[in-house]
């Protein structure tokens, strides 16, 4: 993972990043890295308190939550272009990994490429339910 990484994860798509934050946070790295989760409601965000004591432990560890079917004190809506920017997580020089649905992961393709992001700096994981 090279310096400035962006993982963004639709529900249960956080499983691999949840894995590569514990080993970050284990191995001491010292990459800044934003998650960003979009889920359905609050109750389907797993690894709540393991993700906020890796954060916790890594202080270059960014976790942005968003919901699109409940309202709550957080990000609202779906993943987009708007709430990259509001986080700081648009940029052509960043690493991006993608896992969740289909439509999502082809989205956020669009908004990297629209955004001069390389391909060589896009990595995705085939994830269909």
């Amino acid at each position: 993972i090279k310096n400035k990484v962006v993982f963004i994860a639709g529900g249960i798509g956080i499983t691999p990043f949840y894995k590569m934050l514990m080993c970050i946070v284990n191995q001491k790295k010292s990459n800044q890295i934003t998650l960003i989760w979009s889920n359905k409601t609050a109750q389907d965000i797993v690894y709540q308190k393991n993700l906020e004591s890796l954060r916790q432990n890594n202080p270059d560890i960014s976790i942005i939550h968003t919901l699109t079917q409940e309202k709550w004190n957080g990000e609202i809506g779906r993943i987009d272009e708007q709430k990259l920017k509001k986080h700081h997580a648009l940029d052509s020089s960043y690493i991006y990994y993608i896992c969740g649905p289909e439509k999502m992961k082809k989205n956020m393709i669009g908004i990297l490429k629209k955004n001069h992001v390389p391909i060589k700096n896009i990595q995705f994981e085939k994830f269909n339910l």
